[in-house]
């Protein structure tokens, strides 16, 4: 019986495991980045939120700051990936809530790959705003 070369042996070795190491990779990054990109909205939302309580009515004002912060998001430009949206209940005792929702379509380094490879993370708050109606 022949001995195997090891360092050859070493090498294929390697390269069965490569591909499945640099997925995992990628993935990890991949997860790490929508991740990141969730808190970011969450963020957004909170200080829509807070905006719209403290300014009722001012909707475009509070999409602006919203935009405004999630504007580092990639593709946030692009028509459709990236949505804000407000809605007010009927006044109820002289209160009215209104509740901010973004929605964001995040695509995963596989999408060249994958075309199916994306995402959509949402976030969204309910806020009073009292004495915006009788």
């Amino acid at each position: 019986m022949k001995k195997i070369n090891a360092p050859a042996q070493s090498l294929v070795e390697f390269a069965i495991i490569a591909p499945l190491l640099i997925v995992m990779l990628l993935g990890t990054v991949d997860f790490a980045l929508a991740f990141g990109n969730q808190m970011a909205i969450r963020s957004a939302v909170a200080e829509g939120g807070y905006f719209i309580a403290q300014h009722p009515g001012n909707q475009a004002g509070a999409e602006r700051q919203v935009r405004e912060l999630l504007r580092d998001l990639p593709g946030a430009t692009e028509t459709g990936r990236l949505n804000v949206s407000f809605v007010s209940t009927g006044c109820v005792s002289g209160r009215q809530d209104t509740t901010v929702a973004v929605s964001y379509r995040h695509d995963f380094w596989f999408t060249a790959v994958l075309p199916a490879a994306q995402v959509l993370l949402q976030s969204e708050t309910t806020v009073p705003q009292f004495g915006s109606c009788s």
